[in-house]
């Protein structure tokens, strides 16, 4: 793991060569941006975050992209601002940047810190009604806060998004889900996907 001077290091680094970029008049692409805001979200520095949103809009009339809101997304949720968080992921229209299943998944993590369940659940409805292709990393995540928050119903969801939707695990989401569907006497969820990692 990156040691917190590290990150705060990094970030600092990040400042710097956005100055400089600045002032020899050398414009930051969406990369250089992103690459910034990445530094911000690793030193929980979530309001220098929404500032380089603004500039990148603004200063360099550039668009964000999908990498751009779920990085802001997540140095939200770090900075326990998930109100905050929520609000990046709605001005996504505005942003012209349609969202997918990383911002749906970063949002539901931050959700989950925030321990505002309600709106994880049904996010987490949302986000499997559309069908998203979501990597195995993703599922990680989603199991990370069903275990964490001990939200058995939404591991429900899960799993019935594996039966019915084809959804992949990663290894890891598979356990974590049969241990909260196990605590939570769901003996059939639980059977279906240890069957699922026998395959």
């Amino acid at each position: 793991t990156i040691s917190a001077n590290a990150v705060a290091a990094m970030w600092a680094q990040s400042l710097a060569l956005m100055a400089e970029m600045h002032r020899t008049l050398v414009w930051p692409d969406v990369v250089t941006y992103n690459s910034a805001l990445a530094a911000f979200e690793g030193s929980g520095q979530w309001p220098g975050a929404l500032a380089l949103l603004d500039e990148m809009r603004s200063r360099s009339k550039l668009r964000p992209d999908l990498t751009t809101c779920a990085t802001l997304i997540r140095a939200c949720g770090k900075g326990l601002q998930w109100q905050r968080a929520a609000e990046v992921f709605s001005q996504m229209d505005d942003l012209a940047v349609g969202p997918d299943w990383l911002t749906h998944t970063a949002l539901i993590r931050q959700y989950g810190y925030g321990q505002q369940w309600s709106l994880a659940a049904r996010l987490l409805t949302d986000t499997l009604g559309r069908g998203f292709r979501m990597d195995l990393e993703a599922s990680r995540q989603l199991a990370i806060t069903c275990v964490e928050g001990q939200q058995w119903q939404m591991a429900l969801q899960l799993c019935e998004a594996v039966q019915n939707k084809g959804l992949q695990l990663h290894p890891d989401a598979r356990h974590m889900l049969i241990y909260t569907l196990r605590n939570a006497q769901q003996p059939d969820a639980v059977a279906f996907l240890q069957q699922k990692a026998e395959h």
